[in-house]
């Protein structure tokens, strides 16, 4: 009872944060545009985050509306590739939102662990054998990460902030060395059970606010390993082997823990959480 409390205390506050009330400000006006052209979209608010999902209603069915958080021609050129497939058919939307279709089935979440981490470790692979083509090099989830940081820094003092931006500075530094020695694919930072549905076409990813192209697989693969219970963690990174290389992930593996910890640090300061924070900071110590 008491971690659900933490939680929803958790999400409300992120309700009231500028930029999520801004996003769902932006959503409300895009749905009153929908309705009046005679569409009907119903706001959604589901216990594990602070944003608005709209449900579209229409003579064809139901439609998620989202709005994402990445380049939008990176996002347009990733998701064609795997459209009606790993991810929902789109229908046509204002920038920056995305229409999708509404995928029935059952949350992966509710699935065995064992299960989790086999299932995502194939998806995650199935994501990272493709790229879209032109895709520019560079980290592209890593300035979203660093300017959120440098937003909420005024949250730290003393050691933790020296600690911090120590982080920060090594991240920054090492991701622009490493960028261009690494080959872009299809990334999804936020692949994890929960916005996974097993449907009866097989497994589709319904939240892709993220979903982009670039260097960066590696991040993928520390954020959903640790999205798991540690004692499958292994049995996930053992099947994404399977299809995919690991050889980046393990030489370069405190980068990909201390890129992780800076993501949780942000947000933990966001929130000025001081136990967070140490959470995240005596992670990479």
């Amino acid at each position: 009872m008491k971690r659900w409390l933490e939680k929803k205390a958790y999400h409300l506050r992120r309700s009231f944060l500028p930029e999520v009330m801004r996003l769902n400000i932006r959503k409300i006006l895009f749905a009153a545009r929908l309705l009046a052209r005679g569409r009907v979209a119903v706001p959604v608010f589901r216990s594990s985050s602070p944003n608005m999902t709209f449900v579209l209603h229409t003579r064809e069915g139901r439609r998620k509306l989202y709005a994402i958080d990445t380049d939008p021609r990176l996002f347009a050129d990733a998701y064609a590739l795997f459209e009606s497939g790993l991810l929902p058919r789109r229908f046509a939307a204002d920038d920056p939102f995305v229409c999708a279709e509404w995928v029935a089935g059952r949350p992966l979440a509710a699935a065995d662990a064992s299960l989790q981490a086999a299932q995502l470790a194939q998806i995650l692979a199935a994501l990272h054998a493709r790229c879209p083509a032109d895709c520019p090099p560079g980290f592209p989830h890593l300035a979203r990460l660093l300017r959120r940081y440098d937003a909420h820094r005024g949250a730290l003092g003393g050691a933790d902030l020296r600690e911090a931006d120590a982080l920060r500075a090594r991240v920054a530094g090492e991701c622009a060395a490493l960028a261009p020695t690494c080959a872009p694919s299809c990334v999804h930072p936020d692949l994890i059970a929960a916005n996974v549905i097993v449907s009866a076409r097989g497994p589709v990813v319904v939240d892709n606010e993220f979903f982009g192209a670039g260097a960066g697989r590696e991040f993928d693969v520390i954020n959903t390993m640790n999205s798991l219970v540690p004692h499958v963690r292994d049995a996930f990174l053992a099947e994404y082997a399977r299809a995919a290389s690991l050889e980046s992930f393990h030489r370069h593996r405190r980068l990909w823990e201390e890129l992780h910890a800076l993501k949780r640090l942000s947000r933990a300061m966001r929130f000025r959480s001081s136990r967070r924070v140490a959470e995240a900071l005596g992670a990479v110590r």
